[in-house]
């Protein structure tokens, strides 16, 4: 059985306490502040089930009859336009006494279903005064003690004394006029708006004083008389910039009736599920590629968002902001994670990496030390009288020791570019006498093969530059002796000549043989390393395949470039630049 690993399991475990502690402190209020809002927006405005009309004190209203708040006497023909209304809420405070309260009394006791508005200011009451209260059929608070933030808001529909909201009062009312079941009362309404205040039916007070509103639009209806002069109870909605406390109201009375107030996930079930859904996501995740997490992770944010908007066209209020948040810190964590593994993965392999190029340079020395040894015995050896079976059996061991001691150069060679501990000796170097030693040294090989061997040296190349004499010898010479080896029959030919780059000029040095060529589709893979054209040809032909990369890694070293051009059965070329370096 596999054991727990902690490592693993850090990133859910540490995301699952911060979203505890996140949702403990409210981090997350204003953020679902921000999603309620833009739920609102994407659902849209929603046509109202419950008949109301709104009789607006506005602007007009009070200009034309010269004053704010309006004389009480203005109120009582409008009550009795008013008589065929399911209910009226008059949403104006009455406390003070006034010559015309009993004629308003009796218009309100004739229309019989009026509720008047109290407000408490502290522990202070506003109640309509005495006339006015006998004569109410309900009376309900207007002080409104909304929790929230902006449009994403709740209320108290009783207070702690028992007394009920204006629009619970409203609503009351209008079901027991009309013979409906009670509205439901949730411990805290969640305000669900329906739509913009513009939508919501509206006459003018003064239309109707002077009586150019008919009756008929007022039957079995419910009637909100209150202000929407602007600096009067103003505020926001998610479909309005500036509305007034009759929105609330009419919101209110929307939700109660018509059973559309959000519903809320109590608050053990959101920790629940926040936690739940942290980690398990992250435990699912843990361990997994990069992609596959962001993916999964990315997938999981998008399905919820959408099960949290289909929620909302369903009253119901899904948490967005605390688990998305969560999600996308998750996904840091998991990144976190990621970047620290693959940077421990790679030093590791550096290490490693360093570990074989030290192994390989060690006892490349070590095993080139003898073999010298071995081949400086066998010239001596060859030195002395032997008959021509001996003389054959050492020089057999003299050309092999000279394979295995080319071989042990390159592996060398290899494992110190590997581990970047190769070092370049730039000095100033003769480029002709530097060609000169090379090709004597593969002269024989090639006239063995009966090869035209040459090199021509382009006028304008510096005949003193500098670089480095010896390593330049082992590309030429790597290069050289390859053309030689793959090459049967014809010529292999070096051609040196100089290049203008930018401000600058290169050297380029070009091998052309006219050998077995290399198949398109192997030149990508001949810089690898122990990279054979086929295995046929190593089979035949020898040789480690270093060669070609040690060289391909000297010349970069040198700040030039190696590139080939070939054609089967046709012949390859190999270029490399060297940067021109002149004295």
């Amino acid at each position: 059985m596999k054991s727990l690993r902690f490592d693993r399991y850090w990133p859910p475990l540490f995301v699952a306490v911060l979203a505890v502690v996140g949702l403990s402190i409210g981090a997350w209020e204003r953020l679902e502040q921000l999603s309620a809002e833009t739920f609102f927006r994407l659902r849209g405005e929603r046509t109202s089930t419950v008949p109301l009309v709104l009789v607006a004190i506005d602007e007009r209203s009070v200009a034309e009859l010269g004053q704010w708040p309006l004389a009480r006497r203005h109120y009582i023909p409008v009550l009795r336009t008013l008589e065929s209304a399911a209910v009226v809420g008059l949403d104006v405070l009455l406390s003070e006494s006034s010559p015309d309260d009993q004629a308003l009394a009796k218009s309100m006791g004739e229309q019989g279903r009026v509720v008047v508005a109290r407000a408490r200011t502290g522990s202070t009451s506003l109640l309509p005064n005495p006339v006015i209260q006998s004569a109410s059929a309900a009376m309900g608070d207007i002080g409104i003690p909304l929790e929230g933030h902006s449009t994403f808001q709740s209320i108290g529909l009783v207070s702690t004394e028992g007394e009920e909201i204006f629009g619970l009062s409203i609503a009351r009312l209008y079901a027991t006029s009309m013979g409906l079941p009670q509205p439901q009362l949730p411990e805290r309404l969640w305000l669900n708006w329906p739509a913009s205040i513009k939508n919501l039916q509206t006459v003018s007070f003064i239309d109707v004083l002077d009586g150019k509103v008919p009756e008929s639009v007022f039957v079995d209806k419910i009637v909100l008389i209150g202000s929407t002069v602007a600096g009067v109870d103003n505020f926001t909605t998610p479909f309005d910039a500036q509305s007034n406390g009759v929105h609330i109201h009419w919101t209110i009375i929307e939700n109660l009736l018509g059973n559309t107030q959000l519903r809320i996930l109590p608050q053990a079930w959101v920790d629940v599920l926040l936690v739940g859904l942290t980690l398990g996501t992250g435990f699912t995740l843990s361990g997994r590629t990069v992609f596959f997490q962001l993916g999964a992770l990315l997938g999981a944010c998008l399905l919820w968002w959408g099960l949290a908007l289909f929620a909302w066209y369903n009253n119901w209020w899904l948490p967005v902001a605390s688990p998305i948040g969560t999600l996308l810190l998750l996904t840091s964590c998991f990144l976190i994670e990621n970047v620290q593994r693959a940077n421990f993965e790679r030093q590791a392999a550096l290490s490693a990496d360093q570990a074989k190029g030290q192994f390989l340079a060690i006892m490349s020395h070590e095993i080139r030390t003898p073999m010298n040894g071995v081949l400086g015995m066998t010239e001596l050896l060859l030195d002395t009288p032997l008959d021509a079976k001996q003389a054959d059996y050492v020089d057999t061991i003299r050309s092999s020791g000279e394979i295995l001691l080319a071989l042990i150069n390159d592996v060398l060679d290899f494992s110190k570019l590997e581990a970047r501990r190769l070092e370049l000796d730039f000095h100033a170097m003769n480029l002709h006498e530097c060609i000169e030693e090379v090709f004597s040294v593969v002269a024989q090989s090639a006239q063995t093969k009966a090869l035209h061997l040459g090199y021509s040296i382009d006028p304008q190349v510096p005949e003193v530059i500098v670089g480095d004499s010896l390593r330049l010898r082992q590309i030429l010479l790597n290069l050289l002796s390859n053309g030689i080896k793959f090459t049967s029959q014809g010529k292999v030919c070096l051609s040196i000549t100089l290049q203008t780059v930018g401000r600058g000029s290169e050297i380029c040095f070009a091998i052309q043989d006219t050998g077995i060529g290399i198949p398109q589709e192997r030149l990508s893979q001949l810089f690898q390393s122990f990279a054979q054209v086929s295995s046929a040809t190593a089979s035949k032909y020898g040789g480690t395949g270093l060669g070609l990369l040690i060289s391909k890694q000297l010349v970069e070293l040198m700040g030039g470039r190696m590139w080939v051009e070939s054609k089967l059965d046709c012949g390859s070329t190999f270029s490399f630049t060297i940067p021109s370096q002149v004295i």
